[in-house]
């Protein structure tokens, strides 16, 4: 799960947790995994655990930044997928929320299905992130017959 390789601003990066806390709990509950994968973002991004419960409480209060190159958008449409699916539940209202960030992103919500049918086949074939990532592009980019 990225940040561009450390890209993002400060306001991207609490932006996005943002995003990624409202895919978690928008089913109603944080699951185990969800929560695990917050936290581990929070502490690589340096947000503090006050920052983290404050989103978590009043995620309406972190405006929404959206940042300018589109591989830092896709990077945030694909985390925000990886956490709809890490639970093991893909919710239809999870999946709303993801194709109107991809929206938002200014990305094609049809990358959706494609993205969560490779993160799954990545997670079973033990591929790294980024080759999970490069399938996508791949996938993404061959003309369609």
């Amino acid at each position: 799960m990225g940040d561009a390789g450390g890209k993002w601003s400060s306001a991207e990066k609490m932006s996005h947790f943002r995003n990624l806390a409202l895919v978690a709990l928008r089913d109603g509950k944080l699951a185990g995994a969800e929560r695990d994968l917050l936290n581990f973002l929070a502490r690589k991004w340096g947000l503090s655990d006050a920052q983290v419960e404050e989103v978590l409480a009043h995620p309406d209060r972190v405006h929404l930044s959206i940042p300018k190159d589109e591989a830092s958008r896709f990077q945030q449409l694909y985390d925000l997928v990886d956490m709809m699916i890490i639970d093991g539940v893909l919710g239809a209202q999870e999946k709303a929320l993801c194709v109107s960030f991809a929206m938002a992103l200014g990305l094609n919500s049809g990358l959706i299905p494609v993205i969560v049918e490779e993160i799954v086949a990545g997670d079973q074939l033990l591929r790294s992130e980024e080759q999970i990532q490069a399938v996508i592009r791949a996938r993404v980019a061959r003309p369609r017959k």
